[in-house]
């Protein structure tokens, strides 16, 4: 099994293109310098991911409310129990 790549971004520098590159499957980032000459691109799977990690965010978010709002109720019956 190879490891996928998370995100590529590429850069224009005066003698080149550098291209840096997430592998997914191993967490790390490889370097890769091009002689040619290109445009400086953040393709498309950056934004992929992140809007995946966006939408990882706000489930998670959604979540720690909704529990937040469930302790409130159960510690509100338990102080009327009380009384």
């Amino acid at each position: 099994m190879g490891n996928s790549s998370l995100a590529k971004v590429e850069f224009q520098t005066s003698k080149g293109a550098i291209r840096y590159q997430l592998y997914l499957g191993n967490g790390k980032i490889k370097r890769i310098k091009e002689t040619k000459n290109l445009r400086a691109v953040i393709l498309l799977e950056a934004v992929v991911a992140l809007a995946i990690f966006a939408s990882i965010a706000t489930l998670l978010l959604g979540q720690i409310q909704q529990n937040r709002q469930l302790e409130a109720e159960n510690l509100a019956k338990r102080k009327k129990s009380y009384v």
